[in-house]
């Protein structure tokens, strides 16, 4: 990786399927932190006061990633999110990195779409 390219750790770790590292995570959950307009959270949510990834001023956010071409979103990941998001007066987010395709995903519930396109 050079610092003229700072996309090169995602074309290489794209190549082996499902396999990510330890800047390529932090990286995702500070996006997903600005995204929201908040923070990452250190050790990745395992502080009993600061549960998920990243959380912002209306969402809580748990960040997935993968070097596949899908992803199996497990209904336990959205249950975890939406109780923690709740306990916190929060909206739940799950943030979706693709690293082959360098794309970034987010899924909310319907209920938070459907008021985002009525409040636009």
């Amino acid at each position: 990786m050079t610092e003229d390219d700072p996309l090169a750790r995602y074309r290489k770790i794209g190549k082996s399927k499902n396999t990510s590292d330890k800047d390529t995570v932090l990286d995702q959950e500070s996006n997903a932190g600005r995204l929201v307009g908040g923070k990452r959270h250190r050790g990745s949510g395992s502080s009993p006061w600061k549960k998920s990834d990243a959380s912002g001023p209306k969402f809580q956010v748990e960040c997935k990633q993968t070097g596949a071409e899908s992803l199996r979103v497990t209904e336990d990941w959205l249950k975890k999110i939406t109780l923690e998001a709740t306990a916190c007066g929060k909206e739940p987010a799950l943030h979706v990195r693709f690293l082959k395709s360098q794309s970034d995903w987010v899924m909310i519930p319907a209920y938070v779409f459907k008021r985002l396109i009525q409040e636009s």
